[in-house]
């Protein structure tokens, strides 16, 4: 997101990984789409490049990436890790039983998401 203040980081992101690529449609595909990220606030941003790419919505199980300006340079191939940054937290967390939680490249800890579904 954005922030006044330059101190802080983004501390939620959402690692998705890309399983396909078109160059004649100009677009990579994800493995997170409705099921993994809420759109209620919108689709999610890619980070740390966000301004790069816009993200739509490819249904439940998929998400579409494409290059701001167009074209295929600088797509993502597939294999890749994406992260994004959810639009709205809270429910995006609610879509998932699990939270890794990270220190650059290395897994701390799990913790499971226990507050989640329906009535919590």
């Amino acid at each position: 997101g954005k922030n006044a203040d330059k101190n802080w980081n983004q501390s939620l992101l959402l690692a998705t990984t890309v399983v396909s690529r078109s160059d004649v449609r100009s677009m990579s595909v994800c493995d997170a789409g409705m099921k993994a990220v809420s759109y209620d606030s919108g689709p999610p941003s890619v980070f740390p490049h966000g301004e790069q790419f816009e993200y739509s919505n490819g249904g439940d199980e998929h998400g579409i990436l494409r290059m701001q300006g167009g074209g295929n340079e600088g797509l993502p191939h597939v294999g890749e890790r994406i992260n994004l940054i959810p639009g709205h937290v809270d429910p995006t967390m609610n879509l998932h039983d699990w939270v890794c939680m990270t220190r650059g490249d290395r897994v701390e800890a799990v913790w499971p998401i226990t507050g989640r579904g329906a009535g919590h």
